[in-house]
């Protein structure tokens, strides 16, 4: 593989089976223009001291199969930009900000216990397909980004895990998805479009929202966060014979929940609330609080126990 990377005459070179590389990584270099096609094989490493791409030139990531199976797996996904030092981190060797690096599709994931990225970028960062895992960042971006029709997620109980880190701009266009963080290394990071943060989970299943997580819920069932989230209003119907719980995972809800308890002031269905960390929103009064009454009905909400959370005004 690296061989034909290194040949000018290799425009695209399509993966036909999994290849693993044990020492060193791809290197492509200013001038070099080319396509890898995954082609549903995985492309890996075992060498976990550096990226397993280092981009310089002009490089598309893409998955051809229609099994979608194609995947980088590595400790540390694609440096863009800048030569990866992995002894001196703030030092570089060659630099290229006009690098550019695009991904149509295809799955790449960083196994990496270390602080890296799934994509690490100093130059210009094209998405328009794919899925990506990351430990640490999914995307981190010190240049011009722009990304649609995406997934990226980054989850982990380190408050510094985020992800999307920016310090520089990026553009979201339509379906990006983000399970995680987003950070803004400085005030002058921004980003542009409406990208749909993730934040809630249900028996495997990721949610932009609380109250849709919370209505989905059956008896037993628990509704984990892992992100931040914010949500104006949350309304918790207790159903006869329902137990529920939500557990925060010491992440932060902005917002307010209100709990409705159906007029059955003698229902035995529990509702458990832990572990939340809760920021109150001016002029919503209690972070958690019962109706008093929904279409003419008394509320009457029961066995509530809030416990471990912690609550901010």
């Amino acid at each position: 593989l690296k061989a034909r990377l290194a040949d000018s005459d290799y425009g695209t070179i399509i993966l036909a089976n999994d290849i693993e590389l044990t020492t060193g990584n791809i290197v492509i270099p200013n001038g070099r223009t080319v396509t890898i096609d995954l082609n549903g094989h995985t492309l890996s490493t075992t060498d976990n001291s550096t990226y397993i791409i280092n981009n310089l030139g002009k490089l598309t990531i893409k998955d051809s199969n229609e099994s979608g199976k194609g995947k980088i797996s590595a400790y540390g996904g694609i440096y863009n930009g800048k030569t990866y030092n992995p002894n001196a981190r703030t030092e570089f060797g060659d630099v290229n900000l006009n690098a550019k690096l695009t991904i149509e599709s295809g799955v790449i994931e960083d196994i990496s216990s270390d602080k890296r990225a799934v994509i690490y970028n100093y130059g210009m960062l094209y998405i328009t397909g794919g899925k990506f895992y990351g430990k640490y960042s999914g995307i981190t971006n010190y240049g011009m980004a722009d990304i649609k029709n995406t997934y990226i997620e980054c989850l982990g109980a380190d408050n510094d895990v985020a992800a999307i880190v920016n310090d520089f701009d990026i553009t979201f266009g339509e379906n990006v998805y983000i399970a995680g963080e987003y950070r803004a290394v400085t005030g002058t990071a921004a980003y542009t479009g409406t990208p749909i943060f993730l934040y809630a989970e249900l028996n495997g299943k990721k949610y932009s929202s609380l109250q849709d997580a919370i209505d989905d819920a059956i008896d037993g069932d628990v509704v984990t966060l892992i992100a931040n989230g914010t949500e104006d209003e949350v309304l918790i119907t207790q159903k006869a014979d329902v137990d529920v719980t939500i557990n925060g995972n010491n992440k932060t809800f902005t917002g307010h929940i209100t709990i409705f308890g159906s007029g059955r002031h003698t229902g035995a269905e529990t509702l458990t609330i832990k572990n939340v960390v809760f920021q109150a929103v001016d002029g919503k009064g209690e972070c958690i609080a019962s109706a008093t009454k929904i279409n003419g009905v008394n509320s009457y909400a029961h066995n509530v126990t809030v416990e471990g959370c912690t609550f901010k005004g």
